[in-house]
């Protein structure tokens, strides 16, 4: 590859791979648009005690390091605070480490640059929250990869699909002097290209910072491009031999007498090892043998009981052996027929990244897009259909079609088309379907009966239900029994009650709310009930009189309110068994509003029954019934 440079030297701080070297004109992506005084987390999960992972990123605001999650689905006692996690000055920029436990931070302003010491092969090994949703590390940042048709691999390694005129390379390598940086302009490309420019910086480490990319010529360092998309695994941990080198290959088999030989070619740079980790090659030893040949990019070599080890970065793009050889990559075995596959055949591809995220990789004339959600009367499905598209496309929220969810959604297949309304060439379904299905069915409501109470000609009774989800339901219910109005069909958020009145025909007949929420998936039908009818009705409780003597023969404490015909009132509490004889009290005494404890007893404003009568009189100490 022909390569102009525009070259700098400079012995750089702690901060250079971080603030990058490239000058950038790129545009904010979805999940770094954050904008004034508003508070954003950011979590980091993953790595193990074996596998520390380092990151690094710059907001426009202020970061501190946070002991919540803000909605990420973590549990803030999981949340560290380390030594090792420092936090600039100035609240800028952030450094840190993740080993297996959980690092938050909460900042103002927006995600301006994101590093991270992984690969695209590794990404996974990390998970990462951006105010409760999940995110890439290709998404975060000014000039986020995932937006542009480059995909970066390694820390030194990217392959870029289409055709431009403009490529502009920001690179920064390590030799004795310190840090360095350099610009290259490599010559037009055009289909499938993977940058890897070991020849402009060997024998030093490198890293590729950024590319810039137009169908145009860039004539000068930073001038306008059409794409700008930085490298998020670029960092200082790129000057380490792992991460120049983060893929491992393991050959092995033959024997004196049965030599096996093979020959494979990367994207990247190779070299060979004497190392073999801890693979399940017990009795064979770990050669470097002078027969095993590399040149640039290509490797030829034989095994005849021994063992073969190489380190590369970037992919093998082709890869062949004669003979039964033992092959593991990246410390999984895998067949030849897995590995090597030539560049051209990866240029269109379909992977999913999560229930609602996909990468559409390749040129199409038409996407199109399925998914099922919930919406707040039930279940949903849409279609969409997007194109051209060209490079590498993320499918999500924003192009996934008409989307009004209550609590998420799932691409369940897309299609990859030539032309238009023609039969597609590829179609890949959501492998993960079912589990991301059980993750979207809205949290079920759950009814309760509160309380009821006597009513002209009935009674009212009162529910309450709790709709634990952000956004109201409609939901489908009825009652059971003689109720004189219909349930709500809209239930809100939270705990919220409502009463209705009840008309039942027998004593012990109860009044029950029953929901339907088979449009949500959801089997059970929960349901509601109040107590028999006459336990919500106004109560006879049949007191006692004997002579001028009142007695409650219930199991419950009666409370009376009564008067003496004028302003002289007072309170009687009976309790069960308990009498009270009226021969002193006074000469009219009129049993008027009433209570009990379980809502026994008149309403007030009511007078209480005593044998069905209303009113007990007292006349020249003879009780009398009125």
């Amino acid at each position: 590859m022909k390569l102009e440079c525009v070259s700098r030297r400079a012995v750089l701080g702690a901060t250079a791979g971080l603030l990058g070297t490239g000058v950038s004109a790129g545009r904010g992506h979805e999940h770094g648009t954050y904008c004034g005084n508003k508070r954003n987390y950011l979590v980091i999960a993953g790595g193990s005690p074996t596998d520390v992972v380092e990151y690094q990123f710059v907001v426009s605001g202020r970061i501190q390091k946070s002991r919540r999650g803000g909605s990420a689905p973590v549990s803030d006692h999981g949340i560290t605070a380390d030594r090792g996690d420092v936090v600039s000055d100035d609240q800028s920029y952030v450094t840190g480490t993740i080993a297996g436990g959980i690092d938050a931070y909460s900042f103002t302003g927006r995600i301006i640059r994101f590093r991270i010491s992984l690969t695209r092969r590794t990404v996974q090994r990390v998970k990462i929250l951006l105010n409760g949703q999940r995110v890439f590390p290709d998404e975060l940042g000014d000039n986020p990869a995932a937006e542009t048709p480059v995909e970066f691999l390694d820390c030194n390694t990217a392959r870029v699909i289409g055709e431009f005129e403009g490529i502009e390379l920001n690179a920064s390598f390590w030799d004795e002097a310190g840090i360095g940086t350099e610009i290259l302009f490599p010559d037009p490309i055009s289909g499938v290209t993977i940058f890897h420019p070991v020849e402009q910086f060997e024998p030093y480490p490198f890293t590729i910072e950024s590319l810039r990319l137009d169908p145009n010529p860039i004539p000068v360092p930073g001038a306008p491009a059409l794409y700008s998309a930085d490298n998020p695994y670029a960092g200082p941990w790129c000057e380490r031999e792992a991460f120049q080198f983060p893929n491992q290959l393991v050959i092995t088999g033959g024997t004196p007498e049965d030599v096996i030989s093979y020959k494979f070619e990367v994207s990247g740079s190779v070299k060979k090892s004497a190392d073999a980790d801890d693979l399940p090659i017990q009795g064979r030893e770990v050669t470097v043998d002078k027969s095993d040949r590399i040149t640039g990019k290509r490797v030829c070599g034989s095994v005849s009981g021994e063992v073969d080890v190489y380190r590369f970065s970037g992919e093998i793009t082709d890869f062949c052996v004669d003979g039964s050889a033992t092959i593991f990559l990246n410390g999984r075995r895998v067949c030849p027929r897995e590995i090597g596959k030539p560049t051209k055949d990866r240029k269109r591809s379909i992977e999913y990244l999560d229930c609602d995220r996909a990468i559409v990789q390749g040129n199409f004339e038409q996407i199109s897009i399925d998914t099922v959600w919930f919406a707040r009367d039930g279940f949903a499905t849409s279609f969409n259909v997007i194109g051209p598209v060209r490079g590498r496309t993320i499918i999500d929220r924003s192009n996934a079609g008409d989307i009004d969810d209550i609590s998420g959604f799932v691409i369940t297949r897309l299609s990859g088309f030539d032309e238009e309304f023609g039969e597609p060439v590829i179609t890949v379904a959501n492998p993960n379907l079912e589990e991301c299905f059980q993750q979207i069915i809205p949290d079920p409501v759950q009814p309760f009966f509160e309380h009821c109470g006597p009513t002209d000609g009935g009674s009212n009774v009162t529910f309450a239900y709790d709709n634990p989800n952000n956004t109201e339901l409609i939901v489908q219910s009825e009652f059971v029994g003689n109720a004189t109005s219909e349930p709500p069909q809209t239930l809100e958020p939270g705990r919220n009650t409502f009463t209705v009145k009840w008309e039942p025909t027998t004593p012990d007949e109860r009044l029950t709310w029953r929901l339907n929420l088979e449009p949500f998936a959801i089997d059970a039908q929960p349901t509601a009930t109040s107590p028999p009818a006459a336990d919500c009705a106004t109560p006879t409780l049949n007191l006692r009189i004997d002579g001028c003597k009142l007695t409650n023969p219930t199991n419950r404490t009666v409370f009376v309110a009564f008067n003496f015909g004028g302003s002289n009132e007072g309170e009687l509490t009976l309790q069960p068994g308990e009498s009270f004889d009226f021969t002193n009290a006074g000469p009219v005494i009129e049993l008027g509003p009433a209570s009990t404890e379980s809502n026994f007893g008149a309403a007030v404003g009511e007078r209480v029954l005593i044998d069905g009568k209303k009113v007990f009189t007292v006349t020249d100490k003879q009780c009398l019934i009125a």
